[in-house]
């Protein structure tokens, strides 16, 4: 175990009355010896923990205190076995595949807006790194890379962001045995030979996949969910032949939300949704794309690119170095009585809000109810902490009921924020991480489709 690295603990839960957990309580300590004794480490209360200087040659172990939402709320402080000791060891260079199609690359993106490198993060130029910056067009890797480099402990780590996507080519010309999938392997070879040379420890954090545009405009959306899970087991399998990593290789993605400008529905950014689901920690599934600003119904302009990246910067960093689970914001079940249902939803920070300012105002602020025979007509929209209730203008009389969120549009229709009959609605949340020019990084609403059930 080596100082600057991330340790992340993990610790399996469970209540005697079957009662759902909340957020636990954490502590790192350290002792000179594997045998103790311990001593709380100050601050380190989180579920992860980066080792110092002041820790090396020294032994570490993290308790847990396990919480339940219901009485009796807390169990016993239990205590994983010590490892160690902390040694120095070379910095790590911390790259990150980005394949998909033109968005990926940050077509339309003009003028550049990352120009200067405020970190060490770095991009390829034939097999040498050279400081990760934008030259022209916007897109989204420098500023992905300078917002976790921010977030990172003590901002000390150093990333290389590779772009090997390519435009207006559907999943079956990027996937493995594609040009363009066998030219991110040689990114990874590159980057390897390139950050050894200079005395640092390569390694591949995550893929991320900014797609959809080609195989929601060419009906294969059909199969694009499975065609997603294959993609990331391919990443996971080659990279690690060529690196002798192990474990999962989590590939990041986001959501189409320009179906409309394409006359194809919202089947596309429905199977990003279940390929997350079906691939948790896996496949993760970072947020829409309706709530930024698109020049040309298809492409998003240079600030949007920049804030696309950090977008994926902070789930990225939540994720390695909080040890997040993260789930974007989702609807969790819905539930009629009469005419009013309620949602429960996933909010990473709570509270919801319906905002009208920075996306313009949807239909039914992005809801509709449809069942087996009738679409009826969403009148009230409220929100609560993490509930949505929906009030609608008549009772369904008819089964097969279900919700859908950001999936109206009008054919051949423009695309983004102040577009208001594009896709998308006016739910987030309130997170208020700042991302380029402190705009904050809110989470906003997935385009989901979820079944209604009556309330009991």
């Amino acid at each position: 175990m080596a100082y600057l690295q991330v340790l992340n603990a993990l610790a399996l839960f469970a209540d005697a009355n079957g009662d759902a957990l909340a957020s636990p309580q954490w502590r790192w300590q350290v002792a000179a010896t594997a045998a103790g004794p311990f001593a709380d480490i100050a601050g380190a209360v989180q579920s992860y923990f980066v080792p110092s200087a002041a820790e090396q040659g020294k032994w570490l172990r993290f308790g847990v205190l396990p919480m339940a939402l219901l009485p009796p709320a807390a169990g016993l402080w239990t205590w994983s076995a010590a490892v160690g000791p902390v040694v120095a060891e070379k910095p790590y260079l911390n790259h990150i595949l980005s394949t998909g199609e033109s968005v990926s690359l940050g077509v339309g993106g003009a003028p550049a807006l990352s120009t200067n490198q405020p970190y060490q993060n770095v991009g390829l130029s034939g097999d040498q790194l050279v400081p990760l910056v934008e030259k022209k067009i916007e897109t989204p890797a420098s500023a992905m890379a300078n917002h976790l480099t921010e977030a990172s402990p003590g901002k000390s780590w150093k990333f290389a962001v590779t772009l090997h996507g390519q435009s207006a080519t559907p999943y079956i010309g990027l996937r493995k045995g594609s040009l363009p999938f066998a030219a991110g392997m040689k990114q990874v070879q590159a980057v390897a030979a390139a950050a050894k040379a200079q005395g640092q420890l390569p390694r591949v954090l995550a893929v991320t996949a900014i797609d959809g545009e080609g195989d929601g405009g060419s009906g294969w959306a059909s199969s694009y969910a499975k065609s997603l899970q294959q993609w990331q087991s391919d990443y996971q399998q080659e990279v690690s032949a060529l690196t002798k990593q192990s474990g999962v290789l989590p590939m990041f993605i986001d959501q189409l939300s320009a179906f409309g400008a394409l006359s194809a529905g919202p089947a596309l950014p429905l199977a990003q949704l279940e390929a997350s689901l079906a691939k948790p920690g896996a496949i993760i599934l970072v947020g829409p794309r309706y709530q930024f600003t698109y020049p040309d119904a298809l492409h998003l302009d240079a600030p949007s690119y920049q804030h696309l990246g950090a977008y994926f910067g902070k789930v990225i960093g939540r994720v390695l170095f909080q040890g997040e689970v993260w789930l974007p914001l989702s609807p969790l079940s819905a539930s009629r009585k009469g005419k009013v249902i309620t949602l429960k939803m996933h909010v990473p920070n709570p509270p919801l809000v319906l905002d009208t300012m920075l996306v313009a105002k949807r239909n039914q602020l992005g809801f509709e109810y449809l069942n087996s025979k009738e679409t009826i007509a969403v009148t009230a929209v409220s929100v609560a902490d993490t509930t949505v209730t929906l009030t609608l203008a008549s009772e369904p009389a008819h089964p097969g009921e279900h919700v859908r969120y950001g999936c109206a549009f009008i054919n051949k229709s423009g695309s983004g924020a102040m577009v208001a009959n594009a896709p998308g609605g006016n739910l987030r949340d309130s997170d208020a991480t700042p991302g380029p020019g402190g705009k904050p990084l809110y989470n906003w609403a997935i385009h989901s489709d979820i079944a209604v059930e009556l309330a009991k």
